[in-house]
């Protein structure tokens, strides 16, 4: 099992043989071949047999674990798979989610507004001001802040939780502290150059993504910035965990008490449109209010893209560009100051690109939607462009040992987020490197109760989340789905109508398909690069086949029946629903199969506390929106019917997440898996197509024999404070 920490240098131990006797001995023992007893016989048979038994049961086990081992691997890439989906999705349709909103606000202002919806804490900031001195951190401030987030953000189990609020920041003090923080980072260049001697080492952080457990505990076991030792934050240091406000907190305070020790970088989720959906939102609006994101976001407009290291690293949170011939001159240039950078351009691509394997050649668009994928020749290209640039350290990417190397160590990927969401079972790590470059990787696993929580359970954990989320996508493209294997089947038939003789009718041939047209479809269809043949048991896939054969062919039209609509949605009304309100769920139904993604993101923009109920008033605005942005009309009537129908306790009150989850599935199994995990989990695109933006695919070729390369000089950053952006010379 793991520790707390370890690191990756393996421990040299000596092997110590037992020592045999010298033949030449004088006490030397003499051998008696004596025949054995009945006795003896039976005892030797007895563990000749107890022998075998162990080697069986050490087989068996051995056997057990190594495919259990296979399948969290499995597991986990489907979980990464899924992530990059939902990623690209979301950007997709980040404009309908925008219209919702908009429009809402429109009809607030014709009606009663949401005065909560207002905050006006900025007035009474500015009229306190005059009885209280601006907040700045100091040493003692943050260690017991620090003291008081370790203890508060986790419960007996150890699992993380929200800090609570007697723990947090007051309000105006973090109003102090972020508008103090960005007038540092204003003045630094979109690449700053880290240059340091011995005895100095620096640590380079990886994704953190609000959990303030790795934090603290990255901090304890490294100690605070000093002359000797540097700190440099390489990202995402927001959204999925429970505590980015705390994380904020202690970066930006480090940054104020050590400007010339601490160095931030700038992330994909420190943009408006990522962290409006995967949690940052929500929590800001929680514990403080909604000025308060605006507020994060302009800062994280202000930090840098690169950092370089004594001239030969290069620190990005991405990876380099799809563009040919990006130089960091270029970098230089750019005005880095939007909360969300446009989709293709460079700042993009720092924030967003990916390597590819190790056989990957050429720059290709990335599948998460954003940046690109790129191979060993375009970064050794890029090294070319920019000597002496020799080596790329990045994050973005969940690693299951927390340290990747790739290219022939050309290219390091460290992340620190252990046990990333909570169920993903993944180490974190930092890298510590000394001024000629050479590093160590440090490991730890801090979230969750370790130590009290079994293999198998943590398995569960990942196996109901990805088994939840594909859920829902085969739910939401189950016309699709049964289109394909259609096709399928008919070509496996050969055009033939009838089944062959001796076939069993008890099972139309018609719709029986192998499992691997099962697997290619959903991967096709659902544009999932999963090994789906290893999760048939997740999805409600029978183990045997219509002909009993164990993973035989089996009827496709009854494993999809599974995934039909709920009760609230189908043909007839059923008891105690009227005509008039059974064509109205049919039409609320048809939206949320379609958009269901945006759906749930107008729900929880007015669901302040995040509780996930809302008022029948708050529903019924709502729904007359989301009519208006889907041309699908409700009347009035309609949507008083509804909202009635939907308050089943009469408390003036919808949990709308469960209002939400009886439009999905029908099948029992299924549901259960559904409500296993929690609701902010499940973010999916159903089946209304969004049609993304292409990119021109990048081969090594474009840039050779184009332009004579000639060797580059070292490039000359400006010193770290005397640079303004051109956003301040504006």
């Amino acid at each position: 099992g793991m520790g707390t920490c370890c690191s990756t240098e393996a421990e040299s131990r000596p092997l110590t043989v037992a020592s045999a006797p010298h033949p030449t001995s004088s006490k030397q023992e003499t051998r008696t071949d004596e025949p054995l007893t009945s006795e003896a016989m039976k005892e030797a048979k007895k563990m000749k047999k107890d022998v075998a038994a162990a080697v069986q049961v050490q087989k068996i086990f051995r056997g057990f674990k190594d495919r259990h081992v296979y399948r969290r691997k499995v597991l986990r890439a489907a979980f990464e798979e899924l992530e990059k989906k939902e990623e690209c999705e979301l950007q997709l349709c980040s404009a309908d989610v925008g219209k919702l909103t908009e429009m809402y606000m429109r009809f607030e202002e014709k009606n009663q507004p949401l005065v909560r919806r207002l905050p006006s804490f900025v007035e009474e900031s500015r009229q306190s001001m005059d009885a209280k001195t601006s907040f700045t951190p100091t040493r003692s401030w943050l260690a017991s802040f620090m003291d008081t987030a370790a203890t508060g953000c986790k419960d007996a189990q150890g699992n993380e939780v929200p800090i609570p609020k007697e723990h947090r920041l007051a309000m105006q003090d973090l109003d102090d502290l972020l508008r103090n923080t960005q007038k540092v980072l204003e003045l630094l260049p979109n690449v700053v150059g880290i240059n340091f001697e011995d005895p100095t080492k620096l640590i380079i952080v990886g994704d953190l993504h609000g959990q303030v457990q790795d934090l603290l505990h990255i901090l304890n076991t490294h100690g605070l910035p000093t002359k000797e030792r540097w700190f440099l934050f390489n990202g995402d240091f927001v959204d999925r965990g429970k505590n980015s406000c705390e994380v904020c907190v202690i970066l930006f305070a480090l940054k104020l008490l050590f400007p010339s020790f601490v160095f931030l970088n700038r992330g994909n989720h420190e943009v408006d449109g990522m962290n409006v959906r995967y949690g940052f939102h929500d929590e800001v609006t929680t514990k403080y209010n909604q000025t308060f994101h605006a507020r994060f976001n302009n800062l994280f407009a202000a930090l840098p893209l690169v950092h370089i290291i004594n001239h030969e690293v290069m620190v990005v949170h991405g990876g380099i560009c799809l563009e040919a011939g990006v130089t960091i001159e270029d970098i230089q240039e750019l005005d880095r100051f939007t909360m969300n950078p446009k989709w293709g351009s460079v700042i993009d691509d720092l924030l967003w690109s990916d390597p590819g394997g190790p056989n990957h050649a050429g720059a290709v668009q990335n599948h998460r939607g954003s940046g690109c994928i790129f191979g060993e020749d375009i970064l050794d290209e890029f090294f070319e462009d920019n000597a002496p640039l020799s080596l790329i350290i990045r994050s973005h990417e969940c690693i299951g040992e927390g340290f990747a190397s790739m290219f022939h160590d050309k290219l390091l990927t460290v992340f620190s987020a252990s046990n990333y969401c909570g169920n993903t079972d993944n180490e974190g790590a930092v890298i510590e490197m000394t001024a000629d470059l050479t590093y160590q990787v440090h490991r730890h696993y801090v979230m969750g109760p370790i130590k009290d929580t079994t293999f198998s359970n943590r398995y569960c954990t990942l196996s109901a989340t990805v088994a939840a989320k594909l859920i829902l996508r085969i739910a939401a493209n189950r016309l699709l789905l049964l289109d394909y294997y259609r096709t399928c089947a008919r070509e496996a038939r050969g055009g033939l109508s009838d089944a062959k003789p001796g076939e069993s009718k008890g099972n139309d041939i018609k719709t029986v398909i192998a499992r691997v047209q099962w697997a290619r479809g959903l991967q096709e269809v659902l544009g999932l690069r999963i090994s789906f043949l290893y999760l048939q048991s997740l999805l409600g896939v029978p183990i045997l086949g219509v002909d009993g054969k164990k993973k035989g062919k089996f009827d496709y039209l009854q494993w999809l029946s599974k995934f039909a609509p709920s009760l609230e949605f189908e043909m007839e009304p059923k008891e105690g629903v009227t005509t008039e309100l059974h064509v109205t769920l049919n039409k609320l139904g048809r939206i949320l199969e379609k958009y269901r993604v945006s759906v749930m993101s107008m729900f929880q923009y007015f669901d302040l506390n995040q509780d996930g109920v809302i008022s029948k008033k708050e529903l019924a605005r709502g729904l007359m929106v989301l009519g208006k942005v889907y041309n699908e009309r409700f009347t009035k009537e309609e949507v008083e019917m509804l909202s009635d129908h939907l308050d089943k306790n009469k408390s003036d009150s919808i949990d709308y997440s469960e209002f939400l989850a009886t439009f999905t599935v029908s099948d029992p199994s299924l549901v259960k898996s559904l409500r296993g995990v929690q609701p902010k989990e499940l973010i999916c695109m159903p089946s209304h197509k969004h049609t993304p933006l292409k990119r021109a695919h990048r081969s090594s070729t474009q840039v050779k024999g184009t332009k004579q390369k000639a060797k580059r000089q070292p490039v000359k950053l400006p010193p770290i404070m005397d640079v303004r952006s051109s956003r301040l010379a504006k």
